[in-house]
């Protein structure tokens, strides 16, 4: 969709999509990669400008099996993806208003937040047009932090020496 100012987020935009469709077809998954812009102090700061994001974007009706919370499923897969790239990610507990308050998290690589998460909250499903008891959950990932990170944490790497190997052994 396109946008008639620098945006700073995804999610809208899917969150939209998911409001002209949800009647349509269920479940659905969607996701977008795109530039957002980082803003600071009323201007927009020179050397980070632009960004690149993913988002991704479900809707589904919700489930009070634990099992098959979406919510979860969604987390472990993150913790996952993300664990296979670089070491040290961890949740942290978030405070979004649009996030339902116990379904959020932002995610965190070595105390530098690269993304967030949750449930988007039932209020704001309805104020767009969504049915307020489905779960609509996001995902939003700087690639442009993320890529960083893994660039120094690949330079970083301790390689084992012979001199170790034989010290190990003894």
């Amino acid at each position: 969709v396109p946008e008639p100012y620098l945006r700073h987020y995804i999610f809208p935009n899917l969150l939209k999509l998911v409001s002209e469709n949800y009647r349509i077809t269920m479940p659905i998954n969607v996701f977008e990669f795109g530039n957002t812009f980082v803003r600071w102090e009323d201007k927009y700061q020179e050397d980070r400008l632009e960004n690149t994001h993913f988002c991704y974007m479900y809707a589904d009706s919700s489930s009070k099996d634990r099992d098959k919370d979406k919510f979860l499923t969604q987390k472990s897969h993150i913790k996952h993806l993300l664990s296979t790239i670089t070491d040290g990610m961890v949740f942290t507990k978030s405070d979004y208003p649009y996030l339902h308050p116990k379904k959020q998290y932002d995610i965190t690589i070595w105390d530098t937040k690269v993304g967030r998460g949750g449930v988007v909250h039932p209020i704001v499903c309805e104020d767009v047009g969504i049915d307020p008891t489905l779960e609509v959950g996001m995902i939003e990932i700087d690639l442009t932090l993320l890529a960083s990170i893994k660039q120094k944490s690949d330079s970083f790497i301790d390689y084992e020496t012979n001199q170790d190997q034989i010290l190990y052994r003894d």
